[in-house]
């Protein structure tokens, strides 16, 4: 999981907002089921959190390149929350992982924050996440995301708005 966290991380920060929505939702806050379009801001600092020493020149400076632009501009996704999703803690994109700690450390209607570790033999992750639903059409929040690896650090910070687009999902699972 922690090799993987560049590709992934994408991913991990809509799964995030994703839920986000459905633990308040889980609270009895009155979010829609439907269509969401979530929009993540993303700014990277410190060593980037890939072994570029098996790379060549001009891989290391693509990948360098990569992490530096990775808040150059938002990333905007679609999803679809279903009762379904609700059920099954879709918050926790490392549910599986043996290697992760998932801790909630505010639950009410309309706020949700927690943190998460995970370690393993390529280092650690921390992060630490806060939600706020002020209506059941929005969700915005902040992920904190602390990778270390080798003794170098990177932090990567995301700004997440979530906004509802409709009760038909179409295709966006």
């Amino acid at each position: 999981m922690i090799a993987r966290l560049p590709l992934r991380f994408t991913g991990f920060v809509v799964a995030a907002a994703i839920g986000a929505v459905a633990l308040v939702s889980a609270q009895s806050f009155n979010v829609k089921y439907g269509l969401w379009e979530i929009t993540s801001t993303t700014q990277a600092a410190g060593a980037p959190p890939l072994d570029t020493s098996s790379m060549t020149p001009e891989q290391r400076a693509r990948a360098n390149a990569m992490m530096r632009n990775m808040g150059a501009k938002p990333h905007v996704s679609r999803t679809c929350i279903t009762r379904e999703k609700l059920d099954k803690n879709p918050f926790n994109d490392h549910a599986d992982d043996a290697s992760c700690k998932h801790t909630p450390v505010q639950r009410t209607a309309t706020q949700y924050a927690f943190k998460e570790e995970c370690t393993g033999e390529d280092g650690t992750i921390t992060s630490d996440a806060h939600f706020v639903a002020p209506t059941p059409e929005t969700v915005n929040g902040t992920v904190n995301i602390v990778r270390t690896r080798a003794g170098q650090s990177m932090t990567i910070t995301s700004q997440i708005t979530g906004k509802f687009i409709g009760s038909a999902c179409g295709d966006v699972k």
